[in-house]
């Protein structure tokens, strides 16, 4: 298997685990992924450290935090393209039964803070997770990769302008 897959099949686990409403500790994250992305490319190293840095944010953050963070989950698998999974072996391969389910939703910012218990009028909690969430990811980067990201994790649709 290579290596970009064998990090995709790990991270899908995970947020498969996240969005099941299950915890996932970053210590299970690292040591999965942490030694893989020093060994891959950019890209990779991104997609670990924003699954460690959600991760992060439904483990040690406020009840609040946690329900905007996993309404935020919801609302962009269910803006990807990941239904595509359905039929998929690799959807066979790493069960990613809640992944499927949430991409095939399609749910809107307002349909996934009410699934979570949140208000849904409140679309300022999606910016200011945005916000955290950058924060985490830059701080995350600067500590496992010993440099500075600059600013890959700040733009995006959902980018604050």
């Amino acid at each position: 298997m290579s290596l970009a897959k064998e990090m995709l099949t790990i991270r899908m686990r995970h947020w498969d685990r996240l969005l099941q409403g299950r915890t996932v500790g970053v210590v299970d994250i690292d040591d999965g992924l942490r030694r893989l992305a020093a060994d891959s490319g950019f890209q990779e190293r991104i997609a670990y450290i924003l699954l460690r840095s959600c991760a992060e944010l439904l483990a040690d953050g406020s009840e609040s935090t946690r329900k905007h963070m996993q309404a935020a989950l919801m609302h962009w698998f269910g803006a990807s393209n990941l239904s595509s999974l359905e039929n998929s072996d690799s959807r066979r391969s790493a069960d990613l039964d809640s992944v499927v389910d949430v991409a095939k939703r399609k749910l809107t910012w307002r349909e996934a803070m009410e699934r979570v218990g949140a208000n849904p009028e409140d679309y300022s909690a999606k910016g200011r997770l945005l916000k955290r969430l950058r924060e985490t990811c830059e701080r995350t980067w600067a500590e496992r990769f010993g440099e500075s990201i600059g600013n890959p994790f700040r733009g995006g649709p959902d980018a604050e302008r």
